[in-house]
């Protein structure tokens, strides 16, 4: 399996928004796959492992994501 990798700025408009949300919007992703990426070590913000989905970003924030391969097929959570 592979894994792919992203990294973008939190803008101050997505500043207070769930991690979770975030990254599902941001990769287009379920968030049921965003959770998970979470839950298994694979986010990152300003460098530290997140595994809270429900936590909220901070503008300027730095957030890296490991996509591993086959994972964007879940269903979406509303």
């Amino acid at each position: 399996m592979t894994a792919d990798s992203y990294s973008f700025e939190v803008t101050p408009e997505e500043a207070g928004e769930r991690l979770d949300r975030l990254i599902a919007r941001r990769l287009g992703l379920s968030r049921s796959v965003a959770r998970r990426m979470i839950e298994e070590g694979l986010v990152r913000a300003d460098g530290v492992k997140e595994f809270s989905q429900s936590r909220r970003v901070k503008s300027g924030e730095h957030v890296e994501a490991r996509l591993i391969a086959g994972r964007s097929d879940a269903e979406d959570i509303p």
